[in-house]
């Protein structure tokens, strides 16, 4: 049973943002938002993100998706 994940201020912004970038990118690069990850994966990858909770290998973190994020990874960390 999967749990809720909750944002404190600071993660919904952060989520915004990458929800943004995401869109944009996908656009520009032709190819499914949704190839990239869902909600609740971009939601565990700010808390990661912000440190708001403990490190887990996300799909996000590698590859392809990891290239495709790179410049928000730069923005955050």
């Amino acid at each position: 049973m999967n749990r809720a994940i909750k944002l404190n201020k600071k993660d919904k912004e952060t989520l915004a943002r990458l929800n943004q970038l995401v869109l944009i990118k996908s656009e520009v690069q032709g190819i499914d938002p949704t190839l990239v990850g869902n909600g609740s994966e971009f939601k565990m990858l700010v808390k990661i993100l912000n440190k708001s909770c403990e490190s887990k290998m996300l799909r996000q973190m590698e590859g392809w998706r990891k290239s495709f994020l790179k410049d928000f990874f730069r923005q955050t960390v």
